[in-house]
C-alpha cells in the first residue's frame, strides 16, 4: 500500500494495539450457537444490529472482527471528516452499545485465516475463535493501479478514516491535487479535495465520466456542471508513471502530456476482498468475489458472504444498499424465514459535487430497448423501456420525479404514448395529480433502500409517536445511509411541500397566450375607434387616448419599456443578473408582458393600423406577438401534444426572436419621426 509522511520528515506511528469490547465470560453459554463475523464495515455492523433489532442475541454468541482500531463508521459520508467532523461522530455506534448487547468487538485485529475443518478463525494478535456460522463481510479495498511512483510521499488512498486524516494533514500547504479515476470514488475524492481549497484534476481512462453508470450525453452534461465547480477534468490520459522533481509530484500521461501537482489520490475502483475465501479454497467468482447463492450462502453451508466481497449471480455490488439488504436477507435466515437475496437494481441517487446523479435497474443493458430523453442546460434522464414497460433509468441533476420511477421500474410498469411524450416534454411521465404522495403508496413499497424501509414501517413508527424526520430515522434508519429518501420521509413527514403541490407555470402562460391570441384577433380584425372631426365634438375615453398628447405619450413609451425589458428577459442565460431567478418564473413574466404590451397597443392606436412606417411597426408587433403567443400556447400544453406537433416549438421560438428585436429599433425610429421629423 501506501508510505504516508510529511513533506520534510517521515513520520511512523506504531499502530494501536488490537483491543476487545466485551464480557466473554457472559457469552460462552453452551447452548448458543456461535457467530463469527469477520469485518467491521457498514455491512458487518448491519447485520450484527439487524441480530440486536430482532432480538435474536439470546439465540447467538457474537463476535466480530475488525482491521481498523475503531468500531464501524459510515463510510458513505466519509467526506464529513473533512469538515473537522471527529471519528466519534461518524461511528454507528459506540463502544458502550457492544458492551451493553455482549457483542464480543475485535478492533484492530483482522482475521488472517479460516481452518474449514476445525470451524475456527485465527486472528493477526493470535486468538483463535471457533464457530457454528461464519460471516465474511471484508468489505472491498481500492484498487491501486502498477504504476511506477505510486508508492511516493504525497500518494494516497481514499478508503478509511485514516486515509482521509492522512489526506487533511498532508494537503496543508498544498495548491493542487490529482485524482486518479473518475468514477463514483475519484468524483468524491476530487469533492473532497476541493473543500480543502485544491486546484483538482480529474484524470479518466475512458472517454467519459463514469463510464459504466452513464451515457455519453449524461457523462457530458456531468462534465460541465463539475468543470462548472473549479474541477479539472482530464478524460482518456492514462498516466504511466510519478516522479518527484523540484515543483512537486510530476504526473506523465502516455502521450507526452503532463502535470505537476503537490499531491495525488487514488480512486480507481475497488476490489473485493476475497482472500480468506481464496486461502481456504471457497469458490469465487472470475473477476473476484466469494461466490453465494440466494440464501448468501458460500460453497461451505457453514459460511456466508455479503457485501462488498461477495458475487451473487456474477454480480459484485459496490454500493451500500444491496450490502445492507444482503445483512437483512442472512438475519431473516437465521431467524427461520425463507428470506432470499433477489439481487438489486442498484437504485442509487447520489450528491456528487453538489450534483444528483442517479441509475435504476437496467441502465446498461441495450438489448432490445427504446430509449427516450430528456434535457435542458442543468438536467438529463433517460427512460429504458422495453416490450412497452419501464426496466431502467440514468439521470444528472434535478430529475422529476424520481422516487415514482424507481418504483415504477421495481414493478416494471407499463408506460403509453402519452406518458413518453410528456416526459420528453417535460422530464416528466405523469401529471402532478397523478403522482401519489408517499402516505397513500401501498404499505409494502419500499421508502429507504438501504435499510429496506417500507411505507408501512414509517406509519408505524408514526403511531409509535415519531413525528419528525429525527425521530423516523431514529426509529427506522431511514435517511440515515445515503440519504436519497430524505425528501420522502420530509415529505411523510410534513416537514416539505408535497410533490403533489401544484405547478401551476404551465397554466400561467397557457392562460396569458389565450388572452395575448384573443386581444391579436381583435387588432387586427376589430374596426379603428372613430376620431373626433372637430373641436367642438364630444370626445370619448378611448377617443382622448387616441388622440391626447400626454396619453399618446405614456401609452408609446410604455410599448418601449415593455419591448427592452422583454428582449433582456430573452437573453437570460447571457444576463447575470437574471441567471439568479428561475427560468419558468422569467417566462411567466415574459408572457405576461407580452400580454400587457398588446393591451397598451391597442390604447396607442385605437385599433389604426398606420401607414408607412407606422404600418411596418404595427405588423412587425402583430408577427412578434402572434409567434410569441403560439410558442406560449404550446409550451404550456406540450405535456399533452403528440411528438409530432411538438416539434415545431423550437423554429417557432427562434421566428419570434427575429421579429422582437426589431420592435426597440422601430419604435425609437416611430418617437423621432414623431417628435423631430
Amino acid at each position: 500500500m501506501f508510505t504516508h509522511r510529511n513533506k520534510e520528515l517521515a513520520v511512523i506511528q506504531q499502530a494501536p494495539e488490537s483491543r476487545v469490547t466485551g464480557t466473554p465470560k457472559e457469552l460462552d453459554r453452551p447452548d448458543q450457537e456461535s457467530i463469527v463475523v469477520i469485518g467491521n464495515g457498514p455491512v458487518g455492523f448491519r447485520f450484527v444490529e439487524s441480530l440486536v433489532d430482532y432480538q435474536l442475541l439470546g439465540n447467538f454468541r457474537v463476535s466480530i472482527f475488525g482491521e481498523e482500531p475503531r468500531p464501524a463508521y459510515d463510510r458513505v459520508n466519509l467526506t464529513k471528516f473533512l469538515d473537522d467532523a471527529s471519528p466519534d461522530s461518524l461511528q454507528y455506534k459506540p463502544r458502550s452499545w457492544y458492551e451493553e448487547h455482549n457483542i464480543l468487538l475485535h478492533t484492530n485485529d483482522p482475521v488472517v485465516s479460516i481452518d474449514r475443518q476445525q470451524k475456527t478463525v485465527r486472528s493477526k494478535s493470535g486468538r483463535s475463535v471457533s464457530y457454528d456460522r461464519l460471516v465474511l463481510a471484508t468489505g472491498s479495498r481500492p484498487f491501486i493501479p502498477p504504476i511506477p511512483g505510486i508508492d511516493l510521499p504525497g500518494v494516497f488512498a481514499y478508503r478509511t478514516i485514516d486515509d482521509l486524516a492522512s489526506i487533511r494533514d498532508y494537503a496543508t500547504g498544498c495548491r493542487r491535487a490529482v485524482v486518479l479515476g473518475g468514477g463514483l470514488l475519484g468524483l468524491e475524492s476530487a469533492h473532497a479535495l476541493a473543500k480543502l481549497k485544491l486546484n483538482v484534476f480529474v484524470v479518466e481512462m475512458a472517454s467519459v465520466l463514469m463510464p459504466r453508470q452513464l451515457d455519453n450525453a449524461g457523462a457530458e452534461l456531468l462534465k460541465k456542471m463539475i468543470e462548472s465547480a473549479r474541477i479539472q477534468i482530464l478524460l482518456q490520459r492514462q498516466t504511466e508513471k510519478i516522479t518527484w522533481i523540484d515543483e512537486g509530484l510530476h504526473v506523465q500521461f502516455s502521450g507526452g502530456e503532463s502535470v505537476v501537482v503537490d499531491m495525488v489520490v487514488v480512486s480507481a475502483g475497488i476490489r473485493p476482498r476475497d482472500e480468506l475465501a481464496r486461502d481456504c479454497e471457497l469458490p469465487v467468482g472470475k473477476r473476484g468475489g466469494i461466490v453465494v447463492d440466494d440464501h448468501l450462502q458460500t460453497a461451505d453451508p457453514g459460511i456466508y458472504a455479503i457485501g462488498e466481497c461477495a458475487e451473487h449471480k456474477e454480480t459484485v455490488y459496490g454500493l451500500v444498499a444491496p450490502g445492507f439488504q444482503m445483512a437483512t436477507t442472512l438475519v431473516g435466515r437465521l431467524r427461520g424465514t425463507d428470506a432470499a437475496f433477489p439481487g438489486s437494481n442498484e437504485a442509487t441517487r447520489l450528491k456528487l459535487v453538489g450534483i444528483n446523479v442517479v441509475f435504476v435497474g437496467d441502465y446498461l443493458d441495450p438489448s432490445g430497448v427504446t430509449i427516450y430523453t430528456w434535457a435542458k442546460h442543468d438536467c438529463y434522464a433517460k427512460l429504458i423501456v422495453r416490450s412497452g414497460r419501464l426496466v431502467g433509468m440514468i439521470g444528472v441533476g434535478e430529475v422529476p420525479q424520481f422516487e415514482r420511477l424507481k418504483q415504477a421500474i421495481d414493478q416494471r410498469e407499463r408506460l403509453y404514448w402519452w406518458n413518453t411524450n410528456r416526459f420528453e416534454a417535460s422530464g416528466k411521465i405523469w401529471q402532478k395529480d397523478a403522482v401519489n404522495s408517499v402516505e397513500s403508496w401501498p404499505l409494502a413499497t419500499v421508502v429507504c433502500s438501504c435499510h429496506g424501509v417500507t411505507r408501512g414501517c414509517l406509519t408505524a413508527a408514526r403511531e409509535r409517536g415519531c413525528m419528525t424526520v429525527e425521530a423516523i430515522a431514529a426509529d427506522t434508519k431511514a435517511t440515515t445511509a445515503c440519504g436519497s429518501c430524505l425528501p420522502l420521509v420530509q415529505q411523510f413527514a410534513g416537514q416539505t411541500p408535497s410533490e403533489t403541490a401544484q405547478d401551476s407555470t404551465a397554466l400561467w402562460v397557457g392562460g396569458f397566450s389565450v388572452s395575448a391570441m384573443i386581444l391579436l384577433v381583435c387588432l387586427v380584425f376589430a374596426a379603428p375607434i372613430d376620431l373626433p372631426t372637430s373641436v367642438q365634438t364630444a370626445a370619448t375615453l378611448w377617443q382622448t387616448l387616441v388622440t391626447n398628447v400626454f396619453w399618446k405619450q405614456v401609452t408609446g413609451y410604455s410599448l418601449l419599456a415593455l419591448a427592452v425589458i422583454s428582449l433582456v428577459i430573452s437573453v437570460r442565460k447571457r444576463t447575470a443578473f437574471l441567471q439568479r431567478f428561475r427560468f419558468t418564473s422569467l417566462r411567466v413574466i415574459h408572457v405576461a408582458l407580452a400580454t400587457a404590451a398588446l393591451a397598451v397597443l391597442i390604447a396607442h392606436t385605437g385599433f389604426h393600423r398606420g401607414s408607412n412606417l407606422n404600418f411596418v411597426l404595427f405588423s412587425t408587433f402583430i408577427a412578434a406577438s402572434l409567434t410569441g403567443s403560439v410558442v406560449g400556447i404550446v409550451a404550456g400544453t406540450e405535456s399533452r401534444l403528440p411528438k409530432q406537433l411538438r416539434v415545431f416549438r423550437r423554429p417557432l421560438t427562434l421566428l419570434h426572436i427575429l421579429c422582437l428585436w426589431p420592435l426597440p429599433l422601430l419604435i425609437g425610429f416611430h418617437i423621432v419621426s414623431v417628435y423631430w421629423l
